[in-house]
């Protein structure tokens, strides 16, 4: 019973701990989206299992290499001696970088390329083997404190090394997100704002590529691809995005680098439907449109703003805005 329930709190313990990476780590890359329950067991018992034993698995037939006879005599030639030496050294270095560049290439649940993770991963093991380095030299002349604190230096020696790995982690992280994207460079997070007719545009902008891609068989369009190919700020297509998939417009298909599919038929939908998906999003923790005192004037006028609309958008589906011109080409061609 009591291996049953360990068994039980070690599991709950991973998922938990892994969670609040990921919350970490997605918090950096600006995705508020996390993964589902099923993708969470599966992709951190994966991390779990298979990063240990790949760096244990590495880090054992690197010695055993080194062990054999002919890496010791080779050992004993001065010059070669001393490149096996570095050798060895580069090596483990190598483990720590190629460590932190899969955590930041893996765990946030976004698209991070290859070369922003090796660049973030560089940089965290950088800092992590200095500060490793300064650590021991300062544990080594540290007898003073063991004297002073007695048992309780240790824990909190441990907790000053806990807090300095976990800030490494959160800085790699944070440049290998402004390797992917440096136009974020000079932007303060808490003084990002969007216009309402910027998030309008972004959400038919998206629905354009995204339909069309659909209809033509052009490729899954990702928010990564989105934003490359529309410079539509990142922040703007997540919540865009977000907005038009809780509407029931458009769903998400894969996990990690969600591609998006149109979840209706476009022929059927109305382009008005996708203003209406971004303009009465709530969000989260903010209370409801109806839910706000207005007087009668102000309902009147959006009322007519509404109207207005739906007489000009109306009569118009999602594949006709889509295939605009291509449409009235083909009506022509056929004497319609």
């Amino acid at each position: 019973m009591l291996g049953f329930v360990g068994f039980l709190l070690l599991f709950y313990t991973v998922i938990s701990l892994l969670q609040k990476v990921e919350r970490s780590l997605n918090y950096i890359w600006h995705v508020p989206k996390e993964r589902s329950i099923p993708q969470k067991v599966r992709d951190y018992l994966a991390t779990v299992v298979l990063a240990p034993v790949l760096i244990i698995g590495g880090m054992g037939v690197l010695a055993t290499l080194m062990n054999s006879d002919v890496l010791r005599f080779l050992a004993t030639i001065g010059p070669l001696g001393y490149m096996l030496e570095q050798a060895g050294r580069l090596t483990s270095i190598a483990v720590i970088v190629g460590t932190f560049a899969f955590i930041y290439s893996f765990m946030p649940n976004t698209k991070v390329r290859f070369w922003p993770s090796l660049i973030g991963g560089l940089v965290a093991g950088v800092l992590w083997i200095a500060a490793g380095w300064g650590f021991t030299s300062f544990i080594v002349g540290s007898t003073k404190y063991t004297v002073i604190y007695s048992a309780f230096a240790t824990l909190i020696l441990f907790m000053i090394w806990l807090y300095l790995m976990w800030l490494i982690v959160l800085t790699g992280s944070a440049v290998s997100f402004y390797a992917q994207n440096p136009h974020y460079i000079n932007i303060r997070r808490e003084n990002v704002s969007f216009a309402i007719a910027l998030t309008e545009k972004a959400a038919l902008i998206a629905v354009y590529f995204i339909v069309r891609g659909w209809y033509e068989g052009d490729g899954p369009w990702t928010t990564d691809r989105l934003a490359n190919e529309t410079n539509v700020p990142t922040p703007v297509l997540v919540n865009v995005l977000g907005a038009l998939e809780k509407a029931g417009l458009i769903r998400a298909t894969g996990d990690v680098g969600q591609s998006f599919v149109p979840a209706r038929p476009p022929e059927m939908t109305p382009v008005k439907a996708v203003l209406d998906a971004v303009r009465n999003d709530e969000g989260t923790g903010h209370p409801g449109i109806d839910s706000l005192r207005s007087p009668q004037p102000i309902e009147t006028i959006f009322k007519r703003i509404d109207d207005a609309v739906q007489a000009e958008l109306g009569s118009m589906t999602i594949k006709d805005f889509v295939f605009a011109p291509e449409t009235k080409i083909i009506l022509k061609e056929a004497g319609t």
